[in-house]
């Protein structure tokens, strides 16, 4: 996968720590408040109890004390829409009686999102970060980044190992969800699930792409073959510091989109 890490050599102050938490990931950029992208680091992670990747972590960060730190949750979450109520989640889905359950709104409609961060993400992040201001799941960060939807709009954030899907149309946030992908033709068969299903037109309904994709990437030239337009996402506020990906912003929305959420 792309090599998307880079340091802070630019002498600036950042103001905010945003980062994205996956099962097996932990990403995190330093931005200031006016969107300039200081530094950068992506991090496999094979377990979240491994002191070595922690003590890793927390040296390159090395402090947290000035900034304030937003995090969002890529894990699967439970999307509904009624407002939540108490014990609900556990009932349906015991597994989450083992996490620490947070919730969100969806923009100004009533679609909820719960979500858990398991007891090992949970102390990982108290150790990693010290403090959390904000906590959100990626569905709300992206929702609410392209809110409100001027036109039909389908965006997919491409990770390691999966694809983060959402469609919307005439500003209603319609659809969410997330797929395990281990192949580039997994992403393919995925995306067109969701055209299918949306009843979209892969000729005239475009596709906005972000996170570990670029023009050469093999899931990029598999798309191509059965979606007519394809763009990168872009934002005329994210400025990228370090000049190799100054050009490749989308490698980065996900954390951009996470340090607006209010």
């Amino acid at each position: 996968m792309i090599d998307i890490s880079f340091r802070n050599r630019t002498g600036l102050k950042p103001d905010i720590l945003s980062a994205v938490i996956g099962a097996d990931s932990f990403f995190y950029g330093l931005l200031t408040t006016n969107g300039q992208l200081l530094e950068c680091n992506y991090y496999k992670v094979e377990s979240f109890d491994d002191e070595s990747i922690i003590d890793k972590i927390k040296s390159d960060i090395y402090s947290t004390k000035s900034l304030t730190v937003k995090v969002a949750y890529s894990g699967k979450p439970y999307l509904h829409n009624e407002k939540s109520n108490g014990g609900s989640l556990t009932r349906f889905f015991p597994a989450f009686s083992n996490k620490d359950i947070d919730i969100d709104t969806l923009t100004d409609q009533e679609i909820v999102v719960d979500y858990g961060f398991s007891k090992a993400h949970s102390k990982f992040l108290e150790q990693v970060l010290g403090h959390i201001d904000v906590k959100f799941h990626l569905s709300t960060v992206m929702a609410n980044y392209y809110y409100p939807y001027s036109a039909s709009k389908v965006v997919a954030c491409v990770d390691n190992s999966k694809l983060h899907i959402m469609y919307a149309k005439d500003t209603k946030f319609m659809f969410y969800n997330q797929f395990d992908c281990i192949h580039e033709n997994d992403y393919l068969y995925f995306i067109r699930m969701v055209y299918d299903e949306m009843k979209l037109n892969p000729e005239s309904s475009p596709l906005e792409l972000s996170g570990r994709v670029d023009s050469e990437s093999p899931i990029y030239k598999l798309l191509q073959g059965y979606i007519r337009n394809i763009d990168f996402m872009y934002s005329a506020v994210l400025d990228v510091k370090d000049l190799r990906y100054k050009d490749k912003q989308h490698y980065y929305l996900d954390l951009f989109a996470t340090s607006i959420c209010v």
